[in-house]
């Protein structure tokens, strides 16, 4: 999952690259683009969706697999 995470990070955010290196701002000017501080937050908020899927599904399974039992 997180190979699947960093390529769709880096798909989503390439326009937003290109657009910085093609008009070759300063360091203190892409620090301040509404562009970079969305794209940072999406890829902080999709790396706790994929950190935080697994214990949570996986707490809900065994909630609904715990009266299931395989002897019967």
């Amino acid at each position: 999952m997180s190979n699947t995470l960093i390529l769709a990070f880096a798909g989503g955010s390439i326009n937003t690259f290109v657009y910085i290196y093609s008009y070759n701002y300063a360091y203190y000017q892409v620090l301040n683009m509404y562009s970079v501080g969305l794209e940072i937050l999406q890829g902080v908020s999709a790396t706790l969706g994929v950190i935080l899927t697994v214990p949570i599904v996986s707490f809900l399974a065994a909630g609904a697999l715990k009266g299931f039992r395989s002897d019967q």
